[in-house]
């Protein structure tokens, strides 16, 4: 136990590592308006004792902190004075010498907490996750080989033995969600007046001459119009006295950005929060993965919104992430109004991801069942020129066709060549499950 002697006027709050290790003569709350409690007023500075928990003590340097109230706003004096040592603990007590330290993470990622105690033996340490008892997590070292986005949160660990039980002093886990493109991001952006390609809604689009700018943007032609989404961190064009005036808006106009997916084989589901006046089709490398207030259909510069927006919310819309590549992503919005009289327009989207779901690691066990073979549950034969005969409902079917012997360390192609039977105009179906079985001598 540590025993603070003070010299106070009025009232204190002790921290010891940033933790509030005990008060005197102040008021419970936190921040300058906090008053030391009515009738302790010191006219003199007096001497008061203060015994202080060592479970935020640590090996090594201390720092310890401390906030001088007064009792009233006129006040017009203030002491202080400390002295500092330590009481005997109770012999063999558990007492933490290190603490667990918060730790950011990405999905997948290996992370490890650690804490030390000292006392009498045996002594058990327990990690606690958000409250409550970690099942069979024991010991000075907790870890996580690859991290969720589930296992964020709140952690901590007791040290308990035949004297007694102490707690440590919290630490989180701040798992990062991968891939995001935040509200206040750059993107490049054009007016389509004209019929456009589609092009650019994939990579390798030159977009060199298009105008940048962050979101949110917006563009504003009627001086009469207020809109809840300024101030624009980007607005497009100055508010014109009509749009009879100056330049109208088009139907359409389209933003694109790109961002990277550091995750090979990682499988994830996006959650897309905008906010799109009047509609909008969000694509995610050249494929439409989310329609706000539009049909699913062909864009081109003369499609009209489903919906009118009169003032701009923020939606939100879950969505698979199967168009995500592992590098660069592109993601293209077009953005279009209900009529060419429209006198404004707003757009801003976030992109972050909802469930994330490393790629699974390889497990190899022991089997005496022969050699290792590749199994593909759906397909054809492996090598056809022309396929057996014609299908006219896809089916699954599972054969083993491939060796094993051409496999190697790191990276590995599977290239599958479908056909159409003679004389078949049919559609083609194709879906591939790959598993790896071992054996004891692959």
């Amino acid at each position: 136990m540590l025993v603070a002697s003070n010299l106070l006027d009025d009232g204190a709050i002790v921290y010891l590592n940033g933790h509030e290790a005990g008060r005197d003569g102040v008021q419970d709350g936190f921040g300058p308006s906090v008053l030391a409690e009515s009738g302790t007023e010191v006219r003199q500075g007096g001497g008061r004792a203060m015994h202080l928990p060592v479970q935020n003590l640590r090996q090594g340097t201390n720092v310890i902190a401390v906030e001088l109230h007064q009792s009233s706003r006129t006040s017009d004096d203030a002491v202080f004075a400390m002295s500092l040592w330590a009481d005997k603990v109770s012999d063999g007590e558990p007492v933490f010498l290190t603490h667990p330290d918060g730790v950011e993470a990405f999905p997948g990622e290996r992370v490890e907490l650690r804490a030390e105690a000292r006392g009498n033996k045996p002594m058990v340490l327990r990690w606690i996750k958000d409250g409550q008892w970690m099942p069979g997590a024991t010991g000075t070292v907790l870890r996580i080989s690859r991290v969720g986005s589930e296992d964020g949160g709140v952690y901590g660990v007791t040290a308990s033995n035949a004297v007694g039980l102490v707690a440590s002093s919290n630490a989180i886990l701040d798992v990062k969600a991968p891939g995001i493109v935040p509200f206040h991001f750059p993107w490049k952006y054009h007016l389509a007046y004209a019929p456009f390609s589609n092009r650019w809604l994939v990579a390798g689009f030159d977009d060199k001459d298009w105008p940048m700018g962050e979101t949110p943007i917006g563009a504003n032609y009627r001086p009469d119009y207020s809109s809840p989404a300024k101030p624009y961190r980007t607005l497009l064009v100055e508010v014109f006295d009509s749009v009879d005036a100056g330049t109208r808006l088009p139907l359409v106009s389209l933003f694109r950005t790109s961002f990277i997916w550091p995750h090979p084989d990682a499988e994830a589901d996006l959650r897309i929060t905008s906010m799109i006046d009047d509609a909008g089709i969000v694509n995610l490398n050249g494929e439409a993965i989310l329609h706000v207030g539009m049909f699913p259909a062909r864009v081109a510069h003369m499609t009209q919104a489903n919906r009118r927006v009169a003032n701009p919310v923020l939606e939100t819309f879950s969505v698979p992430g199967i168009q995500l590549l592992h590098g660069t992503n592109v993601v293209a919005v077009s953005v279009h109004q209900s009529t060419w009289s429209s006198g404004d327009m707003s757009f801003a989207l976030r992109m972050e991801v909802e469930r994330f779901k490393p790629s699974p690691a390889v497990k190899t066990e022991a089997s005496a069942e022969g050699p290792a073979r590749i199994y593909i549950p759906h397909g054809a034969p492996e090598r056809s020129k022309r396929a057996r005969s014609s299908i006219r409902t896809a089916s699954w079917s599972e054969f083993e066709a491939i060796s094993a012997t051409s496999l190697h360390p790191g990276t590995n192609c599977l290239a599958v060549e479908l056909r159409r039977s003679p004389g078949s105009d049919r559609d083609l179906v194709f879906a591939c499950e790959l598993v790896i079985e071992a054996g004891a001598d692959p």
